[in-house]
């Protein structure tokens, strides 16, 4: 696996939305890194959010990882 993934491969992996991953990503549920314009996902952050496990309730996830 890539070390650092696109925010679209991150949501084809979890198998969720492009919109749904984009609002994981506005609360905080997952950590991203700004290279260049580029805004991309480590994929050891990925796997942690998966470990955690989601309903696919973005709200549910995010209380999850202890944002509001």
């Amino acid at each position: 696996m890539k070390v650092l993934i696109s925010v679209k491969e991150a949501a084809t992996l979890l198998s969720i939305s492009l919109s749904t991953m984009n609002r994981l990503l506005k609360v905080g549920a997952i950590p991203t890194v700004n290279v260049g314009r580029r805004r991309l996902i480590r994929s050891s952050a990925l796997l942690e959010f998966a470990k955690l496990g989601h309903s696919g309730s973005v709200l549910a996830a995010c209380e999850r990882v202890g944002r509001p």
